[in-house]
């Protein structure tokens, strides 16, 4: 009360250039959480918050502004973001702590690059003409450019026209595709960013599922629903990065007595740094009714394709599993372990296969590890056919809504009965899908069709 208005408002103006201007940022987030308060002393704090958020001036200095205040907190936020500032600038340029900004983030993906520890980032950058909606930096290094493409339209139109590349630049900064609609809403899509930063390699195995590399086609959901009864929904978790996975699949079911020499069960282990272990076990003599094992082998894969395997798993383990069993086929059981330790144990049976992002996990596995003869998820192993030298595999295919049966080649040797295939058809060779009815190996002299006139299938149809 002694001090002159003059000398008050001298020292306010030299508290505030301390608190803006000299204290570190991060420490600043704890002063502002104070300073919220509706609290005369601390109203300075809020005409700074209303010249740098560019937001409405509250003329009446009373305990109800408090909440007043911290709605144009929120709505000067979004203002700022949609004029194109990265919630990183936001931080940067005004008295927003983190915790409000990352709470009113007007966007999924915005939020999590925001969180990200030692990483700062942008919205809008150009590298060799091309724009891509973020750039990530660290220690003013540019680390990770992100890409976000409508998956729909990319599948209906021509992708070389989109540039889809794994590096941009002559620095090969690696880019991240992510899929429009998944930047708003996909709650693992952090834990992808996070690999991608920590590991370059990472994003080549990720954006696979965009460009198509993996030659995977559209996996439809409605095949994974034909018994709808045997679904169970189940409580979401939280797994977070996968450590290691370990699942046992066991083909058994109800049917004629197995023979000793009969595979029962496998079991297969994936490790983050890119070691797999897989085992095989056979029915046996059932001596202490154990399996006898088979097989054994050590497989190695990169560190990225490890890490998207597992994330992959991961993610779909806490976004979508609905438990499945049914009474007339195999079994699996996965424990799934993060980095913390936790573990994660889940159970289905070998009836179908588990999509996740249009992929097929089983499918996924014997890609990504070489292994056609995994059981996995959904019990479809295959084994190679044995063709001798002078030898052809011969399919004989049918057509829908026709029972006649079409003699092709087959090069694939993992083919099967009941697999759906391209085969050319007619003098122009139009592509069509047809159905594998069997399955035999013929020398050239024995075979059904002459070798030199017989057409050869185009590709099996993943579904």
């Amino acid at each position: 009360k002694t001090l002159d208005q003059q000398l008050i408002s001298q020292l306010e103006d030299e508290f505030m250039y301390l608190i803006e201007e000299l204290l570190p940022r991060n420490l600043q987030d704890l002063f502002y959480k104070v300073g919220l308060e509706p609290c005369h002393a601390y109203w300075q704090l809020y005409e700074g918050a209303v010249r740098k958020l560019q937001i409405p001036r509250v003329e009446n200095r009373n305990d109800s502004d408090y909440g007043k205040f911290i709605g144009f907190v929120e709505a000067g936020i979004e203002k700022l973001w949609r004029k194109g500032y990265s919630l990183t600038e936001i931080y940067e340029c005004t008295c927003a702590t983190k915790e409000m900004i990352s709470e009113n983030s007007p966007n999924h993906i915005d939020r999590i690059l925001f969180e990200q520890k030692d990483y700062r980032y942008s919205r809008g950058f150009f590298v060799d003409g091309v724009l891509y909606d973020y750039a990530v930096s660290r220690e003013d290094k540019l680390v990770l450019l992100i890409r976000c493409v409508d998956t729909e339209e990319l599948l209906a139109s021509n992708r070389d026209e989109y540039e889809l590349k794994n590096y941009a630049g002559a620095n090969q900064i690696p880019v991240l595709i992510v899929d429009t609609y998944e930047s708003l809403c996909r709650d693992s899509l952090g834990k992808d960013i996070g690999m991608a930063l920590r590991n370059p390699a990472y994003v080549e195995e990720y954006n696979r599922r965009i460009t198509g590399k993996f030659d995977v086609d559209e996996f439809d959901m409605e095949n994974t629903n034909d018994t709808d009864e045997c679904y169970v929904a189940r409580e979401p978790v939280h797994i977070g990065r996968v450590k290691r996975i370990k699942l046992i699949s066991n083909c058994l079911c109800w049917g004629p007595t197995p023979e000793p020499e009969d595979e029962a069960e496998q079991h297969l282990s994936i490790c983050s740094d890119g070691r797999v272990y897989f085992s095989s076990y056979n029915v046996g003599s059932r001596k202490d009714f154990k399996y006898e094992k088979a097989r054994y082998e050590r497989h190695d894969i990169s560190e990225a394709k490890a890490s998207y395997l597992l994330s992959t798993i991961g993610s779909y383990f806490e976004e979508q599993y609905i438990d499945c069993f049914a009474t007339d086929c195999g079994s699996w059981d996965i424990e799934i372990i993060n980095e913390s330790g936790d573990k994660f144990q889940f159970s289905g049976s070998l009836c179908s296969e588990l999509v996740y992002r249009k992929e097929g996990l089983s499918q996924l596995l014997r890609e990504c590890i070489e292994l056609p003869e995994l059981l996995a998820f959904d019990g479809n192993a295959r084994k190679e056919i044995c063709v001798g030298e002078g030898e052809y595999i011969f399919v004989e295919v049918s057509f829908e809504n026709s029972s006649k049966t079409y003699c092709y080649i087959c090069d694939d040797k993992l083919i099967k009965e009941y697999d759906e295939v391209l085969v050319p058809v007619g003098h122009e060779n139009n592509e069509v899908v047809a159905t594998v009815e069997s399955v035999d190996v013929f020398s050239a002299k024995d075979a059904p069709y002459p070798v030199d006139k017989c057409k050869h299938v185009i590709r099996r149809v993943i579904s």
